[in-house]
């Protein structure tokens, strides 16, 4: 059996004005921009998604549905 740890995407406050999903996106690239948010790739954070608090919710339910809850997971290769 091999394992792998993959860290999953992760919500953070950028800043007063904007949140940023950073992580492994690129598999979510078009429900992300679909939400509104906009992809940069020279943040201080890193590459990342950016969007305005306002969407803090919608974004915020969408990260925890794909197991953006900080922790890291193992995935089992086959």
């Amino acid at each position: 059996m091999k394992y792998e740890i993959v860290q999953p995407i992760k919500l953070i406050e950028y800043s007063e004005k904007c949140l940023a999903v950073v992580g492994e996106t690129k598999q979510f690239k078009e429900a992300l921009k679909e939400m509104g948010g906009r992809y940069n790739p020279a943040l201080s954070c890193g590459p990342a998604w950016i969007f305005p608090v306002k969407k803090r919710e919608e974004v915020q339910k969408f990260v925890n549905s794909k197991g953006g809850d900080g922790r890291f997971k193992q995935l089992l290769l086959f």
